[in-house]
């Protein structure tokens, strides 16, 4: 599934019982890149998701929400008025009332992920995460991101144990936003979160074709000092540092699921099947078929044949 290829998506989900008995469960997932200017939010959930400014809105489950470019404003019954910037996470409260919406001049990128579970119901009872504080700067996290992003593609997929997996994911999403909550007095500053958010920018563009000048813009940095602080920092231009990202992206799905190398090669954006494998081979010192087949059978799975 290809999660980023229109400007919106919301994937339903289902949870049996035992789904249930884990603690944690996914009820939905989407995001939305919302242009400037454009009506918010897209008039396409049912009546439960549909967020009327002048009205606000109540869910029936908890919710986390990512933003990841852009900004905008939120309010909520207990927390408040928010402004809302690159790098909030929202959280949502079951029958909190809230309303959010994009800034009209930037628009935004915005990342969610809807659910529920008894140790959901803890975090808030425990005042883990409380309705009064709903609004946490993580700031440009790619891990989030990426993490956001898997979710998305399990949604879409759906394999064996997805809800488990997706548990896993949301857990991990609510102990950095807690690490965020209890330790970020402030945004970072200088070049530290400069990086942060190039990171953040180029982990979420994994299945894109993109130039480094257009992220740069879409950052508000100049082209030359965001190649001369990246490489500073990391020891690889932005592109290399970017095809190390997609590798290992490759290397996960190669791993992980049984999709055609052909497909991989596309999803992540390499102009052709054999360009993709020439660069993987050199990355790697294996062809994409020989790295699914020894992974596989290391994991103890049977060597999934090239289609």
């Amino acid at each position: 599934m290809k999660t980023r290829s229109k400007p919106h998506a919301r994937i339903y989900l289902t949870a049996g019982e035992q789904d249930k008995k884990w603690g944690i469960y996914a009820t939905s997932a989407g995001y939305a890149h919302v242009s400037s200017d454009s009506s918010y939010p897209p008039q396409t959930h049912p009546e439960e998701y549909n967020l009327i400014w002048e009205n606000g809105r109540r869910l029936h489950a908890y919710a986390a929400v990512y933003i990841t470019y852009g900004g905008g404003e939120f309010e909520s019954a207990h927390g408040g008025k928010h402004i809302l910037r690159e790098g909030s996470l929202v959280l949502l409260f079951p029958d909190e009332w809230h309303r959010y919406r994009p800034d009209r001049k930037t628009g935004w990128h915005e990342y969610w992920i809807c659910f529920d579970g008894a140790f959901a119901e803890n975090f808030q009872r425990q005042k883990i995460f409380s309705p009064e504080r709903p609004v946490i700067q993580v700031g440009y996290n790619e891990v989030i991101t990426r993490l956001f992003v898997q979710t998305l593609e399990l949604a879409g997929e759906q394999p064996v144990g997805y809800q488990q997996i997706i548990s896993g994911h949301l857990f991990e999403i609510l102990g950095r936003t807690h690490a965020a909550q209890r330790t970020r007095a402030s945004g970072g500053t200088g070049s530290d979160e400069l990086i942060r958010r190039i990171r953040c920018a180029l982990g979420e563009r994994l299945e894109q074709n993109f130039r480094m000048e257009d992220l740069a813009k879409d950052l508000h940095i100049g082209y030359s000092r965001f190649r001369r602080v990246f490489k500073a920092s990391t020891g690889l231009s932005p592109n290399q540092y970017h095809l190390e990202m997609r590798i290992h992206r490759a290397k996960e799905i190669l791993t992980g699921t049984e999709l055609p190398i052909k497909e991989i090669a596309l999803r992540l954006g390499f102009e052709s099947p054999y360009y993709f494998s020439r660069i993987f081979k050199t990355k790697s010192g294996f062809c994409p078929k020989e790295w699914r087949d020894i992974t596989t059978s290391k994991n103890g799975y049977n060597a999934v044949a090239d289609k």
